[in-house]
């Protein structure tokens, strides 16, 4: 690659980077939410009593998740089931799917005005809204890895289409793409439709009449066919989910479906808006897509024009479509959960396909040999300029997501310390914030796969001696209330001695008569004290609290708090308020 093409690319690898970082830096080990049902609940089958085939493409919510239940059975008994695997795994994928559809789309730019600077800014552009800031729930969410299978394998499928060779080899690639989509999220079912050649079916691949049936009539039979046992498969004894709205409520409540489809398409562009202006945005996104289609399409509808549609608007149309049709598909299955619902951070890994679909459809459009030198040159100022603040808009994407993404990583941080204490704390009650399964569930299976080196994580063995001798009296202070037997609730702030800094956790027991500790609950510090930062005038200090409401665990008599060092294996007793 020359080095000018090379640096074309280098707008684009930077914002993928920025994204890899926020995987390194806000990413834990900890299993989260739907983790534990796949692959959690089904690897601890698997190593209890077996699996079937049903289980292997049961159904996880609307999805049958063949293919990533392949992918953490292979993982888990190899090297281990690491959720931070699959999230290095969602970013290949949208790195791939970066790559594919600006290799495609390159060559819209290659007669626009400011050929280099132009391909720069369409990969940029398009790196930004693939790596969205608004989608940083999935890129810290090993299972969401599962969001970015069907675009990468659309774009692939569409990128094999473009090479030249022959026909039966870009409906081989289609047909595996969109079966590998297919089992991995539910609107890969769609890939079956986009990622046919259709290009190459109506330009007869080069055939002859006579050759026709036999090099493009024949493997499209065969993909159809293929198509519709993959469907047929997928739908055997499929149930929805009871959960879920019906499929009727949308089509009775159109005003709230219309408000939570505009919504869902304007959530990418809606990074720093008030949610009073989302719906807006995604009229302005609809808008754009109606108007570039119709100009395309208008553009490459004449006699000598049918075979003559580049490659670039095959890509942006199929994933203008994609995301368009994925929308409708989630309007009707969850507008009944409320509008708001529809602005979550895992949507926007779908919805941000309808925007890259309309900005390729516009540098397309530029590149329009019919069009006039001042149109052409006032065109694509105004795409570049809109492209450009598009970036921007998204970078500012980045400031706000911080918040958020810090707040997730406390709680991941804190869910990984109640999974290490699960030898220690049969019955913790921090573990209802592991999944909506009973807590019961999630610690057997915890249990079971760290019993078969599943899941990797350090024990805490030394920490009972800790606690029965503990180094010194020091490490803060605490208060207990218990309005009644069921609500035990607990503050304070906790420091190392020794460092001057936060403690690493507390741990909370009760102290019996004959001095034996049991242990309740294990809290990470991080709560704001700046109390405590201006009495002792130690600035590292702010962050040493922590508050949780443990549920029942009996009055607060006994109860004792522990700062925990775990570099050192020290504890240090937590002085009682009051």
């Amino acid at each position: 690659m020359k080095p000018r093409n090379l640096c074309t690319w280098l707008p684009g690898a930077a914002i993928a980077c920025c994204a890899l970082w926020i995987i390194f830096a806000y990413s834990t080990g900890a299993p989260y939410a739907d983790e534990w049902g796949t692959p959690g609940a089904f690897l601890t089958k698997m190593v209890e009593e077996g699996v079937t085939f049903q289980d292997w493409i049961a159904q996880h919510n609307e999805s049958r998740k063949l293919i990533p239940r392949l992918l953490f059975s292979a993982a888990a008994f190899t090297v281990g089931w690491d959720p931070r695997m699959f999230m290095i795994l969602s970013w290949v994928l949208a790195a791939g799917t970066l790559v594919f559809f600006s290799s495609l789309c390159l060559p819209a730019c290659g007669t626009a005005p400011g050929k280099y600077a132009g391909r720069a800014l369409m990969i940029t552009v398009t790196a930004a809204i693939l790596f969205s800031p608004m989608q940083s729930v999935n890129q810290i969410w090993g299972i969401q890895f599962i969001c970015y299978v069907p675009p990468f394998c659309l774009a692939l499928s569409l990128w094999f289409a473009a090479l030249t060779g022959p026909f039966s080899r870009a409906i081989l690639i289609a047909a595996l793409c969109s079966f590998i989509a297919t089992f991995t999220f539910a609107n890969g079912l769609l890939l079956w439709a986009l990622a046919f050649p259709w290009k190459r079916f109506f330009q007869c691949d080069g055939a002859t009449p006579s050759d026709r049936p036999r090099q493009v009539l024949l493997p499209a039979l065969i993909y159809a066919v293929m198509a519709g046992a993959a469907i047929c498969l997928y739908f055997v004894g499929y149930v929805k989910p009871p959960y879920h709205p019906p499929l009727t409520y949308a089509l009775g409540h159109l005003a709230q479906s219309f408000e939570y489809f505009l919504l869902w398409v304007g959530t990418p562009l809606s990074g720093g808006l008030p949610s009073a202006l989302v719906p807006g945005a995604g009229v302005v996104v609809l808008i754009g897509l109606v108007a570039f289609s119709m100009s395309t399409i208008a553009r490459y509808t004449g006699r000598r024009d049918v075979y003559q549609i580049p490659d670039a608007a095959c890509a942006a149309a199929a994933f203008a479509a994609y995301g368009l049709a994925s929308g409708l598909i989630t309007t009707a299955g969850r507008a009944g959960l409320g509008a708001e619902q529809a602005m979550a951070s895992r949507y926007v890994t779908f919805s941000e396909y309808i925007l890259l679909g309309i900005l390729s459809l516009a540098w397309v459009r530029l590149a329009c040999k019919k069009e006039a030198a001042p149109r052409r040159c006032a065109a694509s100022i105004a795409i570049s300029i809109a492209s450009v603040m598009l970036v921007i808009a998204i970078g500012a994407g980045w400031v706000i997501s911080l918040k958020p993404l810090r707040d997730r990583h406390a709680h991941m941080r804190q869910n990984l310390l109640t999974l290490r204490m699960t030898s220690l704390i049969p019955a913790n009650p921090m573990c209802k914030l592991l999944y909506l399964a009973p807590p019961s569930i999630t610690t057997h299976s915890a249990r079971v796969l760290r019993a078969h080196n599943i899941l990797h994580f350090d024990d805490f063995k030394w920490l009972m001696d800790a606690i029965k001798n503990p180094a010194g009296d020091n490490g803060g202070w605490f208060s207990v209330t218990a309005p009644s037997t069921t609500n035990l609730a607990i503050t304070g702030w906790a420091m190392n001695p020794q460092t001057g800094r936060p403690a690493d956790f507390v741990v909370i027991a009760r102290i019996s008569t004959n001095n034996i500790p049991e242990i309740i609950t294990a809290l990470l510090t991080g709560a704001a004290r700046p109390d405590v930062a201006k009495y002792l005038k130690n600035p590292l200090l702010g962050r040493t609290g922590f508050i949780m409401n443990l549920g029942s665990q009996g009055d607060e008599s006994g109860i004792k708090a522990f700062a925990v060092d775990e570099r050192t294996h020290r504890a240090y007793s937590l002085k009682p308020e009051g």
